[in-house]
């Protein structure tokens, strides 16, 4: 039991981190916003993930936010844009090392995708740093032409993208929003990792790195936390690639869906509920 509630605290730590990361990106843009209502809208967000698809959670508190400050609706949505660009970023880092480390019995088909893929990603995302903005300049003005109020907020929404990859290219923004991402990932792995031990498993670092590469590739299939089947042959792939037998992978992915779904629920209903008492 302490191992399990050693797990949510980690977590919820992680996830207090990203909400107080979104708020440094909101006051970089000149959003002034209190950390409260950021965590607000942060944690009900999360918990709209857990059901809902495509990552419905981020409009949620996309909407939240911008009610507070509807004229800065564009760089919230930056943020959030931003804020998926740097943990990407990260990710395929991550799953580069993952796939250089992975052990070789029987894990031959994984190292095959995963490690062109993860490349092939990296020199995407720097491609789009080094030459995203550029491009933009050139056909911002044909886009320009066309007047419909999508296509006007999809422009606006862009430009505020690319001004804050170009802040961020400042060491003064760059290094706090860098570390924070990192200690982001830390936390995540180590929630890993104390399940790992709670349940006696002797696994290499490399291990908790993977269960977050295909806990994200599940994210990007657009299906939602709360959807018990992927979730489940993700966190067991992940641990039975290093041997781990079949019983024992279910209960770590039983304990990792407890950790993941119950954390933002309790965070959110507490942020939510002394809100109201305040109110």
């Amino acid at each position: 039991m302490i191992w399990l509630l050693l797990a949510l605290i980690s977590m919820a730590f992680s996830l207090l981190i990203k909400a107080y990361r979104w708020l440094i990106m909101l006051r970089n843009y000149g959003v002034e916003v209190s950390l409260r209502h950021v965590s607000e809208a942060y944690f009900v967000g999360l918990v709209v993930n857990l059901l809902a698809p495509a990552r419905g959670g981020d409009i949620v508190r996309l909407g939240m936010l911008s009610a507070y400050q509807p004229a800065t609706a564009a760089q919230v949505a930056a943020t959030i844009a931003l804020e998926k660009f740097l943990d990407l970023l990260t990710l395929v880092v991550i799953s580069l090392t993952v796939a250089v480390y992975l052990p070789p019995e029987g894990t031959l088909w994984l190292r095959e995708w995963l490690l062109p893929i993860s490349s092939a990603a990296l020199v995407g995302l720097m491609v789009v740093v080094v030459f995203g903005p550029g491009v933009w300049q050139k056909i911002e003005p044909d886009f320009r032409r066309f007047s419909q109020s999508w296509v006007q907020r999809g422009i606006s929404l862009i430009n505020n993208f690319i001004e804050s990859s170009l802040w961020l290219r400042d060491k003064a923004h760059l290094l706090p929003i860098l570390g924070l991402t990192l200690l982001v990932w830390f936390t995540m792995w180590l929630n890993n990792a104390v399940l790992f031990r709670g349940l006696g498993m002797e696994l290499p670092v490399s291990a908790g790195l993977l269960v977050l590469v295909l806990g994200y590739v599940r994210m990007l299939l657009a299906l939602p936390t709360g959807s018990i089947g992927p979730f489940y042959f993700f966190a067991q792939l992940s641990v039975s690639t290093f041997g781990v037998d079949s019983e024992l992978a279910l209960v770590f992915a039983i304990l990792l869906h407890a950790v993941v779904t119950l954390t933002p629920i309790l965070v959110s209903g507490g942020l939510l509920l002394a809100s109201d008492r305040k109110s």
